[in-house]
């Protein structure tokens, strides 16, 4: 069985390293800050010495899925600390430089980290979780269509039973339950980001009818496409209000 579940408390992290397949589940009023770094910007360019001395050490290796950070020593607390003012300044501008020099700092602190810690034990890329990673590009790319447990399963070369146990023991979710929910996230994209009517979007996410589509975006996140979009609406007006007091100087 290639899924772990693992649970963090508040002030908790952890790294997830490059081609691991994960999902997280987000509680009610929780926050969760994450970080997609991209090996170009901590490295300057191709096989740099950054890259070559100090990157691909970790990212190559593949025994090293996840390390958690549980601030259980003063190496844990000082990258979840660094973490934590990454996040802060992410709400300002003109701010990469400071971004990438505190993540060469955090990247040098989780090297120290992972060396406290033997990864040799237990594979990563298990047969399962490469199957399933076909199934989960394959929906990805196909979602606006109707989809089938056979043509999901066919992505893999498996039959639809295996189909289900790839994805009930990698995600503990079917691969329905994971279709709509990549649906669903696609079309928060499309209210937030564009001015396509309701339907439009249920439509380009491949929803039968609107009527369907709000019923399902409704369970999925308490509020209805209309009220999310107006949601979000508002806060980025209240952001660009902000950014334009802070820089007249609160006149």
């Amino acid at each position: 069985m290639c899924f772990i579940r693992r649970n963090f408390e508040k002030g908790e992290g952890f790294f997830i390293n490059t081609n691991v397949l994960c999902s997280m589940e987000n509680q009610e009023h929780c926050q969760i800050d994450s970080h997609l770094l991209n090996s170009t910007f901590l490295a300057g360019h191709f096989k740099s010495i950054f890259e070559t001395k100090y990157l691909e050490p970790v990212l190559q290796n593949k025994k090293l899925d996840i390390l958690e950070l549980r601030g259980t020593n003063e190496n844990q607390q000082k990258i979840l600390a660094k973490l934590r003012a990454a996040a802060r300044l992410q709400n300002e501008p003109d701010t990469e430089f400071q971004t990438r020099n505190l993540f060469s700092e955090i990247w040098l602190l989780l090297g120290k980290e992972i060396a406290l810690f033997n990864y040799g034990e237990r594979p990563v890329q298990t047969l399962r979780q490469e199957r399933l990673g076909q199934m989960l590009a394959f929906i990805h790319h196909n979602y606006p269509k109707k989809l089938s447990l056979e043509e999901i399963a066919g992505a893999a070369s498996v039959g639809k039973r295996e189909a289900l146990r790839c994805f009930q023991s990698c995600m503990q979710k079917t691969p329905f339950e994971y279709l709509m929910e990549y649906r669903i996230e696609m079309s928060k994209k499309l209210l937030k980001d564009s001015e396509e009517t309701v339907m439009e979007i249920a439509m380009a996410t491949g929803f039968s009818s609107a009527a369907y589509y709000g019923k399902v975006f409704r369970e999925a996140c308490k509020m209805t496409p209309k009220q999310y979009r107006q949601k979000e609406n508002k806060e980025r007006q209240e952001t660009k209000d902000y950014e334009h007091y802070r820089i007249s100087g609160g006149k």
